[in-house]
């Protein structure tokens, strides 16, 4: 059982160690777990339409305590409060995006067409994030 609960500490090694060493994987874990929750913060917005930013910090907080728990006592990874920070950020930004999405389209377009063009463009700026850092 692995687990690293000082906080920020990702953080800290990306500072510290060479860009070219670990610090690719370090960011590139960083972003991945920021990009994985974001669309649970849009489905959120979408779904909840009041409180919904805080309602998506904690469903995202929640769902990252137990992929971690999950991890932690099945041995398959490490539980990292870093990945709690992260993912929660994740859901936190989905719904803020979700958000915007749903005030551009409560005139015209009415939501439906709004959310595979959000898609796009965050796999679009994940993959164009991720090119950067090889």
């Amino acid at each position: 059982m692995v687990y690293r609960i000082l906080p920020f500490r990702s953080y800290i090694l990306l500072l510290t160690v060479q860009w070219h060493g670990n610090g690719m994987y370090i960011a590139m874990a960083l972003l991945g777990n920021l990009i994985l929750f974001i669309p649970l913060g849009i489905i959120i917005s979408k779904i909840i339409k009041r409180n919904n930013v805080l309602i998506a910090i904690g469903i995202g907080f929640l769902c990252s305590l137990m992929i971690e728990t999950y991890q932690y006592f099945s041995c398959v990874g490490t539980f990292e409060v870093d990945d709690l920070i992260q993912n929660t950020w994740g859901a936190c930004i989905g719904c803020c995006l979700g958000n915007i999405a749903n005030e551009l389209c409560n005139g015209h377009m009415r939501n439906k067409n709004v959310y595979p063009i959000v898609g796009c463009w965050i796999v679009l700026g994940g993959c164009c994030i991720i090119s950067m850092l090889q």
